[in-house]
């Protein structure tokens, strides 16, 4: 690899924000989906993704009547509460189960991966409930990453393995199926020859210029490294040669249509001091956003949101190991969006229960974030409620 992909963190630097981040008392709370209200089963919302206008898809499922079975939902709800039922299948003559992630653009579409009841597996693009297939084990692949994602020219980018045995990067908007690259094939990054393992099965991030990011291992030293780019010419976004904190999602990256990335990643600092930190990439130039040193003990799952403001939303873990939520900057009480010391419509939060993924913030700031609280009616004790905050002070153009 080229020098530029070795990375000094001992300089990094705090992010600086291009807009102010606001606490927990300058946003007001929507509800838009109560899993009571809405016949859903507690704690099976997953994943909100929100778009420009509001609107947040989700995946959720339901029980029958009589408690002996239950489906898959995709669904997208505006911010007045309107929801659009995408897919559902209660008799599962088409589908067995969705991907708990699903991607959703500013016209509306959503992507999901699906585990049909033939037991194929599909790739599928929802333009309302017209569903397009974008790749499925039924042709060239043997198996597919379920995690996708979705740019507003309706270019899912995912991650697969083909029928050869070859994995890699993969995009498609219901016509042929691009390869971006394999295991098989040398790509060039940053200009050099590199062999690249073929990838984790992760969720990739595609911006609105088709550029995709994503997560490797550079062969022969498996030494980790996030990506960026299309079809064989690669930049370095991220660290290689470094370990990353856990494994799975937690290596895969965001990116916005600036080509600024944002991924999680873990490294000794000049102390000598293990961090856990959220950075950003812009231009070779990587910035921290949040990290283990400074009040917070652990981030979420998924890679942190990221608008094109060049904001970062995460959920965090403080580090009284009691308490978390989400959040958008270093600080965790200057920049808590909302905790699980916080109430939301009177009743109070389940530590623990939030969850907030990648496509959670927009461009207005707004966050989509779903959340358990508690409710002694329920005899689960708790409802699950999908939330949309939004800033009090509208943000500069």
């Amino acid at each position: 690899m080229s020098t530029r992909a070795s990375w000094q963190f001992g300089l990094f630097v705090v992010l600086a924000l291009q807009a102010t981040a606001h606490a927990g008392s300058g946003y007001t709370f929507v509800k838009l989906v109560d899993h009571v209200e809405d016949n859903f089963s507690p704690r099976t919302l997953h994943c909100a993704s929100l778009n420009e206008s509001g609107e947040v898809a989700f995946k959720a499922s339901r029980s029958a009547p009589d408690g002996l079975g239950s489906w898959d939902v995709i669904a997208r709800v505006d911010r007045a509460g309107v929801m659009t039922t995408l897919v559902e299948d209660p008799a599962r003559a088409q589908f067995q189960f969705f991907s708990n992630f699903v991607s959703l653009n500013d016209s509306g579409q959503v992507s999901f991966g699906a585990f049909r009841s033939d037991d194929t597996r599909e790739i599928i693009r929802a333009t309302g409930t017209a569903l397009t297939t974008i790749a499925s084990t039924a042709g060239e692949f043997s198996s597919l990453g379920f995690d996708t994602s979705l740019n507003g020219a309706g270019e899912v980018a995912f991650t697969a393995r083909l029928d050869t045995g070859d994995q890699g990067l993969f995009s498609g908007a219901g016509g042929p199926v691009t390869t971006h690259y394999t295991g098989a094939t040398p790509v060039l990054v940053d200009g050099v020859t590199t062999d690249l393992l073929g990838g984790n099965f992760g969720r990739p991030a595609i911006n609105a210029f088709g550029e995709i990011a994503f997560h490797d291992r550079v062969e022969p030293s498996f030494a980790e490294g996030i990506f960026a780019g299309r079809s064989g010419l690669f930049r370095t976004l991220g660290p290689t040669g470094r370990s990353y904190n856990g494994a799975g999602d937690r290596g895969d990256p965001n990116l916005n249509d600036s080509g600024i990335g944002a991924f999680e990643t873990s490294f000794s600092n000049d102390e000598g001091q293990f961090v856990t930190a959220l950075a950003t990439s812009n231009m070779g130039a990587l910035s921290i956003v949040a990290d283990t040193l400074n009040g917070y003990s652990g981030f979420g799952f998924y890679p942190p949101a990221l608008n094109n403001r060049g904001q970062v939303a995460f959920r965090g873990f403080l580090n009284d190991f009691a308490s978390d939520g989400i959040f958008m900057g270093p600080d965790p009480k200057k920049d808590a969006i909302i905790t699980s010391n916080d109430k939301l419509d009177g009743a109070r939060i389940l530590s623990s229960s939030f969850s907030f993924c990648t496509e959670g913030l927009n461009e207005a700031g707004e966050v989509a974030f779903v959340v358990d609280v508690l409710d002694d009616t329920q005899f689960a004790g708790f409802r699950t409620v999908l939330y949309l905050a939004t800033p009090k002070k509208p943000l500069a153009p």
